[in-house]
């Protein structure tokens, strides 16, 4: 049987507006909301940003604690917080212990604003990521990101397995093609598990590409607003639903929460260390 492809969904990210989108969720209850309902649409892991009363960025962990107990009462979805390193709180989420959460691994431009990644600084969030038993989702924005992904594994302040994100199409990164997605999948380690997501029209291009090469995919209202051109999506539960017609036409079956538990070996990250 192929490997069972995960989706995650990134219900919300950090950018979007009701300006931009009425269906971008920002509440916790409406992101909690909308993490489960990806879940029942086939979604494994849902990929979560706070928001505070402004619907700014926020670090807040009483946010992060309502949107996992709102979860945890409902599904049984991984989630993976965001650790938003653009905000002085981004990693305070991980005092709560989530399975998953993302790690840019090097600094990168988005637009007018900057993900600042320096590596003594992505250390000290991995190490208290170890602390935590979370495992990081290791997010590479462009190729050069690459070297600095095995750089770290190879000084083990990343252990195995590994779990990285190749994020496409954004202002500064790397583009949404086919030819940079299949040079990044040879230039890392085939151990490593990768999932992409393609940001804008190239979404879809980028998932099916994805799916064909044995990889996972990311959808979501944080990169994908619109359904079509021209055409808001209303729900994360639409953009996945998508993804899983396309895990069918190409013969993958769709993953479990469980079954990513047990493929990314997140409880073996809970257990204690004997060295």
């Amino acid at each position: 049987m192929r490997t069972p492809l995960i989706i995650s969904a990134a219900v919300n990210g950090g950018e979007l507006t009701r300006a931009d989108t009425p269906f971008v969720p920002l509440t916790p209850a409406e992101i909690s909301e909308s993490a489960i309902a990806a879940s029942h649409a086939g979604a494994s892991i849902a990929h979560v940003h706070v928001r505070s009363e402004d619907g700014s960025p926020s670090g807040e962990v009483s946010l992060y604690r309502e949107v996992m107990e709102r979860v945890r009462a409902e599904c049984d979805v991984v989630l993976n917080f965001s650790t938003d390193l653009r905000i002085a709180s981004g990693a305070d989420c991980l005092e709560l212990g989530p399975e998953l959460a993302s790690l840019p691994v090097g600094s990168v431009n988005l637009g007018d604003e900057m993900i600042a990644a320096p590596a003594p600084l992505v250390r000290n969030v991995a190490q208290r990521m170890r602390a935590q038993c979370v495992t990081p989702e290791l997010e590479i924005f462009h190729e050069g990101m690459i070297a600095a992904a095995r750089r770290l594994v190879s000084e083990q302040v990343i252990r195995e397995p590994v779990v990285c994100q190749f994020c496409l199409g954004f202002d500064g990164g790397a583009p949404a093609d086919p030819d940079v997605l299949l040079r990044m999948v040879r230039a890392i380690p085939q151990t490593w598990t990768w999932s992409a997501v393609g940001l804008g029209d190239e979404g879809h291009v980028i998932a099916a590409l994805a799916i064909t090469l044995g990889g996972h995919v990311r959808v979501g209202i944080e990169d994908h607003p619109y359904y079509f051109p021209g055409e808001l999506a209303v729900s994360n539960a639409q953009l996945v639903e998508r993804v899983v017609r396309l895990a069918a036409e190409f013969g993958r079956p769709v993953a479990t929460p469980d079954d990513v538990r047990t493929n990314l070996q997140l409880s073996a990250a809970r257990q204690p260390e004997l060295d």
